[in-house]
């Protein structure tokens, strides 16, 4: 799961986890504005699937794939967006997992990636609305997010409970939370 900005998401690579002679694993990458997910034991991808929702251009979106009992699932933005039987092993031992670009180095990504995370398990649909909806106030303009200051070391914490802020005191002075963002 991440985050992805793209000046033109026409033929590039988000992630790619490739076998280094064969070339065969997975891939994930926007075509033609449009998340595609392919898999293959071999040189020659199998396409899993075609995302329905149309991609903009210089916008922050939320994703996650996932795999669970054999399908293979893809939420953009917090919503679930298109699933896809994957029921063959994808173990792929000696692969090479490469963020923004394949194994080769080709179609390399050409905008930013953030808050990039792998995990050995699966998180709920209610899970992923939760993240995307913490997560995307990080991406709006001019969003603070870090302590005030250039001090690290928190000296006081507090929660108010009736408006759910969190106020953290550095030697700088206090930063107020909601959620995420400063």
């Amino acid at each position: 799961m991440g985050w992805f900005n793209s000046a033109t998401t026409q033929s590039n690579t988000i992630f790619s986890r490739q076998l280094p002679s064969s070339g065969g694993g997975l891939l994930f990458r926007p075509v033609n504005n449009i998340l595609k997910f392919y898999a293959s034991s071999s040189a020659s991808y199998v396409e899993i699937f075609t995302s329905p929702t149309i991609l903009p251009n210089n916008a922050w979106k939320h994703f996650v794939l996932l795999r669970r009992s054999g399908v293979v699932y893809l939420y953009i933005d917090g919503a679930f967006d298109v699933s896809a039987a994957l029921t063959t092993d994808i173990s792929y031992a000696n692969t090479i997992l490469k963020i923004g670009q394949r194994n080769d180095a080709s179609l390399p990504w050409d905008g930013s990636l953030a808050l990039l995370r792998i995990s050995a398990t699966a998180p709920t649909a209610e899970q992923i609305a939760k993240i995307y909806e913490d997560e995307k106030a990080l991406f709006q303009e001019n969003a603070a997010c870090t302590l005030y200051g250039t001090s690290d070391a928190v000296t006081a914490l507090a929660h108010d409970d009736a408006t759910g802020l969190l106020h953290v005191g550095t030697s700088a002075g206090r930063s107020v939370f909601q959620g995420l963002r400063r």
